[in-house]
């Protein structure tokens, strides 16, 4: 620092100290400046002040001379492991033993506890001794201690809660379960770690359970569901578990659940459920008595009507379920029980009538109607109703002789009869029984008509019925809808009239099957519906060609409303030209062979634009087997070649890529040597020469040619780069003037940036070439005056918008468009443009990497771009960046040549290719270092094992057969810690990552940069 102060003119040793004292009072790090010995030379007005603020006041203007070591020395005695540390620290540094020494410590002032952070340096020049400096890390720390404390409480709350909470990854495995989690499930921390949510969960929840998971990872929310669970008691259990997804949370990176077990209130709320629908399915069968059996429990439940129904007092439990066979004759039993067996075993519901003895002795007919509850695919409850129909079978009885009178009569009627008396059906002959789904006649008696009739048909006829009654005359013949016995329906035309029977008005049904025609009706009506409403496009046309009907996707399809296609051939309206005759007779040949035809078509729309179709052509035969009509069935398929012509092009470029990478990575070894051994000969020529003239365009053309190789490793996406969080709009500003400038006054830019646009993290070199070579390129494109327009704007692309481009991924992107005024491009040479070397300029107005480097740069950055032309119509780029995740500065090599080294440090060169180990060795010795030289990675490692003394820095090549630069470097300084590492390559910096990107010379480097990046490693570290 005093040479540069000497340089300014400050050469009174006096002036100088003044300066440099008042630099170290402007410091706001308490800092003491010490000799070889550990006493202090100097200290700062901030240590001064804080000495003053801790009660040291008394020592200010006496530090300098004090020793320091001596100081700590005392409170080491006293027990402050600190201060013994720093001690040892201070001292390490001072004997030269550590090039940096640091330490955090507590500072316990009169008022409030602080920390700091010590640093030592040490002093190099002709002064030896070391800096130390201190840093207030108070508030750092307490927000550290605050943090850890709001940590705690959190865990405190969600270890000790009702909520048993998960940690989950992706897939449902278990990464952390809180303690109260046991106390839900039973089972201990090592028991289910490391396993699958899911194992416990009820197989016939396990569906729901897993949908739920896979709606709870989309939408950020949380999600509640119940289930059952197997406890480790092996009882299933019910829970109520919240999920959400914080996987992107940066605190917690899982999948949250929290689970309550709520088995006590879901068997509450199912003993709820079955009282009411014992209820309803009581007060649904006529109000009559009901019973139910727990066959789990043995428990049974009676309503206060089947009671009354075998004379029990109400108000009495109910007997057990061995009482009840008290209740039957042994005949009635025996058949009762078969019944019974067969619903408990199969769960066949009972409609059964059977004699019984109330508890009283009464004879007593019962309807019996029962039904069985299943859980898990067994019966577990039986649910009965019971109804008193004593009176109902002596009442039958006496209207058997008038029914008979009727029944000859319908008996053997082919057509459907029933007579119901107040919706009770009491007579049906066989071919009622038959049509709907009984077994016999007598199946269907006592059936109430409305369980017969479709719940949608019931209100018309219950209407009918009673205008039939009501004005006693039939009602006209409608079509309706019955109800099989097995659920089933079946379309029926019916009447109903009012007749006399037994001297009581009832109601004659009279109905046939229409199912077949209904059917008929409902399958023309559906292909209808189904031609109409396809995707493909559907015509049918006579057996000449002419069209006769075509449904809306085909309209869509070709741009003609069907009233314009109807009577016109497809051909005379479509034909693009583009199929020969032959084509269209080998078509007709087929089809009018009898033969379906199958290919690609190319038709013209409307608007007179082209599209592909994939066609089948199927003719259609008439019962005497006579072709009469053709069906055509149309997919267009234009979107798919598009993408189809897209992938082979990126195919094709992919190819280029490979080969011109490789090529220029060979060329860039070549480069290197030539540019490395022509500067190292001008080093040592006199400049007069003419010699170092013809050595100097040599440099130029060899600089010139590097320049090229790099174009092309940027096209191969292979070029070095060093990414970094950009605003495009900033930077289009900052290039707006030089753009213009580069173009030229006849060509005027206009400038649209997008509103908040999104960060992009990209290099900013790359995004300069991209808007310097597509402004060139629509400058070039402009013959005379013209125009520009750039513009900015953020877009998402979803799964529909990315699979229109072959290199998209769905995702948010900053798109950057260019437009320009003029002349635009063929297809053929719009195929061909980001091509390196392809160019339409005459010779010597340029490369053809222009484009190249453009899409290189833009697939670097796993973006892609869009192009579109038309001849005499001008070109529009556009660019699609993705949107910035993360943030990282490279540091930059400078440029300028540094000093000549001031010691003579050791550098191991590692380079596979001989002729660069030879030159990058030459040019090292002559900046003063001792080299030493490996051919690889193996003969690297054994150097440095052998050698004796000091290897200060390591300078190797990135991509090496054997083992790759990075690892190598990791490999050498884990067996040398002081070693530094700087590495050579051609190729992207991807294999060093983020964090070396600063420590790579890219290839073919000057002697300038090299000194420069050597220098700046070793002084750097």
């Amino acid at each position: 620092m005093l040479e540069v102060l000497r340089d300014h003119g400050l050469q009174d040793p006096a002036s100088t100290q003044g300066l440099l004292r008042d630099v170290l009072d402007s410091v706001a790090n308490q800092i003491a400046v010490l000799d070889v010995a550990g006493n202090i030379l100097a200290v700062n007005q901030s240590w001064r002040r804080f000495a003053e603020e801790n009660g040291a006041s008394a020592l200010v203007d006496r530090f300098v001379g004090m020793s320091y070591l001596d100081v700590l020395d005392r409170s080491t005695r006293r027990g402050d492991d600190d201060a013994r540390a720093s001690a040892v620290g201070i001292r390490a540094v001072l004997a030269g033993e550590r090039g940096e020494f640091q330490c955090e410590y507590p500072c316990h002032a009169p008022t409030t506890q602080r920390w700091f952070r010590m640093r030592v340096t040490p002093l190099t020049g002709t002064q030896r001794g070391a800096v130390v400096s201190h840093i207030n890390l108070t508030v750092e720390r307490q927000a550290q201690l605050a943090l850890d404390d709001s940590e705690a409480r959190f865990r405190a709350v969600v270890e000790n809660g009702n909520d048993g909470i998960l940690f989950c990854d992706a897939d449902g495995t278990i990464q952390y379960r809180s303690p109260s989690y046991q106390r839900i499930n039973g089972y201990a921390d090592d028991e289910r770690l490391g396993r699958s949510r899911f194992e416990l969960i009820h197989p016939d929840d396990l569906a729901r359970v897993r949908a739920h998971w896979a709606a709870a990872r989309i939408v950020p929310s949380p999600h509640e569901i119940e289930y059952r669970f197997r406890h480790k008691d092996g009882t299933w259990r019910w829970s109520a578990s919240t999920v959400v997804d914080l996987l992107d949370h940066p605190h917690v990176r899982a999948v949250v659940c929290a689970n309550r077990d709520v088995t006590d209130r879901v068997h509450r709320e199912a003993a709820l459920v079955r009282s009411t629908a014992l209820l309803d399915r009581v007060g649904a069968l006529a109000q009559v008595g009901g019973a139910e059996l727990d066959l789990r429990t043995g428990q049974v439940h009676w309503s206060a009507e089947m009671c009354r129904i075998l004379d029990l007092d109400p108000a009495l439990p109910p007997p057990p379920p061995e009482r009840w066979s008290a209740f039957f004759e042994d005949d009635a039993l025996t058949a009762y029980l078969a019944v019974v067996e067969e619903m408990n075993t199969r769960g066949t519901p009972i409609d059964y009538e059977t004699p019984m003895v109330t508890a009283t002795g009464r004879r007593i007919w019962v309807r019996i109607r029962s039904t069985a509850v299943i859980e898990d695919g067994q019966v577990v409850r039986l649910i009965s109703a019971h109804q008193d129909i004593t009176a109902r079978k002596a009442t039958e009885q006496a209207l058997a002789e008038s029914e008979a009178r009727y029944r000859a009569v319908v008996e053997l009627a082919p057509i459907a009869v029933v007579i119901h008396d107040a919706g009770q059906i009491r007579f049906s002959n066989p071919a009622a029984a038959q049509m709907l789904g009984a077994a016999s006649p007598a199946a269907l008696l006592d059936r109430n008509t409305k369980s017969l009739v479709h719940p949608d048909d019931w209100p018309i006829a219950q209407a009918r019925l009673a205008f039939a009654h009501a004005h006693d005359q039939a009602v006209p013949t409608i079509e309706t809808r019955y109800l099989r016995l097995d659920g089933s329906v079946v379309d029926v035309e019916t009447l109903a009239l009012p007749i006399t029977l037994a001297n009581k008005r009832v109601t004659m049904v009279v109905f046939r099957d229409i199912s077949a025609q209904k059917q008929t009706d409902r399958e023309r009506r559906l292909l209808s519906a189904a031609l109409v409403s396809a995707a493909n496009g559907i015509v049918i046309t006579d057996r000449a060609g002419r069209i006769e009907w075509a449904n809306p996707a085909f309209t869509v399809m070709s741009g003609y409303t069907f009233a314009e296609v109807r009577g016109h051939t497809h051909g005379a309206l479509l034909r693009s030209g583009r199929h020969d005759r032959a084509f269209f007779e080998a078509m007709w040949a087929t089809i009018l062979d009898g033969r379906a035809w199958y290919g690609e078509m190319i038709n013209r729309r409307k608007d007179g634009h082209e599209y592909t179709v994939e066609m089948t052509i199927t003719p259609v035969v008439d019962e005497h087997g006579e072709i009469t009509h053709f069906v055509a069935v149309t997919h267009d398929v234009t979107q798919r070649k598009q993408l189809e012509d897209q992938y082979r092009q990126a195919q094709k470029l992919e190819s280029i890529g490979g080969l011109a990478g490789g090529i220029a990575h060979d060329f860039n070894n070549q480069l290197h040597v030539i540019l490395s051994l022509v500067e190292l000969e001008l080093d040592e020529l006199d400049p007069a020469t003419p010699l170092h003239a013809s050595l100097s365009e040599i440099r130029h053309a060899a600089m010139h040619s590097a320049a090229l190789t790099r174009q092309l490793l940027t096209f191969a996406r292979k070029q070095a780069i060093a990414p970094r969080v950009l605003d495009v709009n900033d930077e289009v500003v900052a290039s707006l003037k030089m753009l213009q400038r580069m173009i030229g006054e006849h060509v005027q830019i206009s400038w649209t940036p997008g509103a908040a646009l999104w960060p992009i993290l990209m290099d900013p070199s790359q995004l300069g070439q991209i808007l310097t070579n597509l402004c060139i390129n629509a400058r070039d494109a402009i013959a005379d005056v013209g125009r520009i327009l750039l513009s900015t704007s953020n877009i998402t692309l979803d799964a529909a918008g990315s699979a229109a481009h072959v290199d998209a991924l769905p995702g948010d992107y900053v798109r950057l468009t260019v437009v320009d005024t003029g002349r635009g491009m063929t297809p053929e040479v719009l195929a061909r443009i980001f091509e390196p070397f392809f160019t339409t300029k005459a010779i010597g107005e340029g490369t053809g990497l222009g484009l190249a480097t453009v899409y290189g740069a833009i697939r670097q950055n796993h973006g892609f771009i869009t192009v579109a032309s038309t001849p005499e119509e001008g070109t529009t780029f556009e660019v699609y960046l993705p949107r910035g995740t993360r943030v990282h500065e490279a540091a930059a090599l400078a440029t300028s040549v540094a000093a000549l080294p001031r010691d003579h440090e050791t550098v191991l060169v590692v380079e596979d290719e001989p002729s660069l180990l030879r030159v990058t060795t030459r040019a090292l010795v002559s900046l003063g270092y001792v080299v030493l030289g490996a051919g690889g990675p193996a003969e690297a490692t054994r150097i440095a094992l052998a050698h004796g003394g000091a290897i200060d820095l390591l300078l190797t090549d990135v991509v090496m057969p054997q083992m790759n630069g990075r690892d190598l470097a990791a490999q050498l300084t884990s067996a040398r810690p002081g070693l530094k590492a700087l590495f050579m390559s051609g190729y992207s910096g991807q294999l060093l990552g983020a964090v070396a990107m600063e420590r790579l010379l890219a290839k073919p480097f000057s002697l300038g940069a090299l000194a420069t990046a050597v220098r700046a490693v070793l002084d750097g570290g």
